[in-house]
């Protein structure tokens, strides 16, 4: 395999690049996903510029490295399902969107609300289903992407195609995953890493500390593994055994690579607040609950939105009881404040140790929110639940 693209592939790229630079973006992406909609207009330029139809006039690479680049600007189109799994089913310009789905799975799939196509996985084979605009009602989502649920009636019908037609929508849907999962670990790692050439902590950008640099290291390297694993696995006839490895490691090292781009973009939490919800914020805080004198009955709804949780009240300290203020510092230790003698200026938190009692011995975990609960409960963190960070939990 040449790890160079050849002047084809890079006439190929350079012109998808273009196409996205006018279509997709992550201020597009945020603006369909607040709607849970679908890119239309992105879907028919790709359609239009004769990209549907890639991987059967150029091969599997070309269709990768296209599936890759819309996944680093954030397209909301089901690339994957229409450059590579149509493709390996032989299906002449199927309706688009084309969506995925296995026999008997009962949760909501992706682009089903809006798909004219439904392919299904069904053990060795696999059917066609074509799908009339609000035959598969959508569902709310978090996951960036639009959802919808296919009925089981919807699920069993379509056409069944050829034997051997199931290993070979599987092999599509494995490859375009790894390429999906690829580029939008390049996108992320791209944006993690510009921001951190931005954002300045004692006087110098965050990206200038080794252990940053280290740590964007190792996302690079899981990255580029995982790139070239897929590329390799789409080269030529690709193995099913290739295609299955490509995707694996590439799986494994998004949940590393997202992980860290998360921390160091500020750990600002993996979910989003409906810009409805936004003024009910504070009622729906666990302590605000808290202080209700009754508590509600549980409802569980189909969605989140429809749900009513109930939270058992905590016990309250008695009237007239003082307040206690906890502040807790991340990423710090007790040398790095003024009070001990750091060169660090910290003259509001040395007021505050001037007027009581300084320690040296407290314990941390090394972890942010494993820390708040020792503090918070006086217990290790592992008897409290709390092993590693939140998000992670």
């Amino acid at each position: 395999m040449d790890f160079d693209l050849n002047e084809e592939q890079s006439a190929v790229l350079e012109a998808v690049e273009t196409l996205l630079d006018k279509h997709a973006g992550a201020a597009r992406a945020v603006e369909l996903a607040a709607e849970s909609d679908y890119d239309a207009g992105l879907d028919d330029a790709l359609e239009q510029a004769g990209y549907g139809d890639i991987a059967s006039a150029m091969g599997r690479l070309e269709a990768v490295l296209i599936i890759e680049a819309v996944a680093k600007r954030g397209g909301v189109v089901s690339a994957g399902a229409r450059l590579l799994a149509a493709p390996a089913l032989s299906l002449d310009a199927p309706r688009g969107p084309v969506a995925l789905m296995r026999a008997g799975h009962a949760g909501p799939v992706r682009y089903a609300a809006h798909a004219r196509t439904l392919l299904v996985l069904d053990g060795e084979s696999a059917r066609c289903i074509e799908l009339e605009p609000g035959v598969c009602p959508a569902v709310p989502s978090n996951f960036g992407f639009p959802m919808g649920r296919v009925s089981d009636e919807i699920a069993a019908g379509g056409k069944a195609l050829a034997p051997g037609s199931g290993a070979r929508l599987q092999d599509a849907w494995r490859l375009g995953l790894a390429a999906e999962t690829v580029g939008c670990m390049e996108g992320a790692l791209e944006q993690t890493a510009g921001y951190l050439k931005e954002r300045k902590q004692f006087g110098r950008a965050i990206a200038s500390f080794q252990a940053v640099q280290h740590r964007l290291a190792e996302c690079a390297i899981q990255l580029e593994a995982s790139r070239w694993l897929t590329r390799e696995a789409a080269h030529g006839a690709g193995s099913s055994e290739a295609i299955a490895t490509a995707a694996a490691f590439a799986l494994d090292a998004a949940g590393h690579v997202f992980a860290e781009t998360h921390q160091l973009s500020g750990a600002i939490g993996f979910t989003r607040v409906p810009r409805a919800l936004g003024s009910r914020r504070f009622a729906c805080h666990p302590r605000a609950r808290m202080s209700r004198s009754k508590t509600p009955t549980p409802r569980v709804g189909r969605t989140l939105a429809d749900s009513e949780p109930a939270w058992t009240p905590q016990p309250r300290a008695p009237e007239g009881t003082p307040n206690v203020v906890f502040i807790v510092f991340d990423d710090v230790g007790y040398s790095d404040f003024g009070c001990y003698g750091s060169e660090i200026a910290t003259p509001h938190l040395d007021a505050l140790a001037a007027g009581g009692l300084r320690y040296t011995g407290f314990h941390t975990t090394g972890l942010c929110s494993a820390t708040r609960a020792c503090l918070m409960t006086g217990r290790n963190h592992h008897r409290v639940g709390m092993a590693t960070l939140t998000d992670w939990d």
